[in-house]
């Protein structure tokens, strides 16, 4: 079950990440502006932004879980000051991720969008409310190198 929930908020993360630009070149090629205003147009670009650094930290936790298996000598303190970099960069990505979503949600449902609007409104709140779980269950924001 866990697996699978990781899995889904990296799909619907990195699908907003994806399909970003891909809307913005569609907008522009039929000359449709973008019809949010207001805090709802925060919201939508927040949320966006938030999945791109969201995205960026687990990669980033990634590649040191990758270079610490591939070298021994990263299991050392020599890597301790990038480690607590990652884990305040974390602490700070998931927990503005998770607050920004649910702001995001929030002014999609108050707004007059239609129904796909509302339900990825949802998805990318409960994403993002996954992936800080997984950061605390995992240990990833625990402010210690120990390992």
């Amino acid at each position: 079950m866990v697996v699978r929930a990781i899995e889904f908020r990296a799909a619907a993360l990195l699908l907003t990440v994806v399909l970003w630009p891909v809307a913005t070149l569609v907008r522009r090629h039929y000359h449709a502006p973008l019809v949010l205003v207001g805090p709802e147009a925060s919201a939508h670009r927040l949320v966006r932004l938030a999945a791109l650094a969201t995205v960026v930290i687990v990669g980033a936790w990634g590649g040191t879980v990758v270079a610490m298996v591939s070298d021994i000598a990263y299991l050392s303190s020599t890597l301790d000051p990038w480690l607590w970099t990652l884990q305040m960069l974390t602490l700070v990505t998931f927990v503005a991720a998770a607050v920004i979503a649910l702001w995001h949600a929030r002014a999609v449902w108050a707004g007059a969008r239609r129904w796909p609007a509302k339900l990825w409104s949802v998805v990318l709140a409960v994403a993002c409310l996954v992936v800080l779980w997984t950061g605390l269950a995992f240990h990833l924001i625990r402010f210690s190198v120990d390992y």
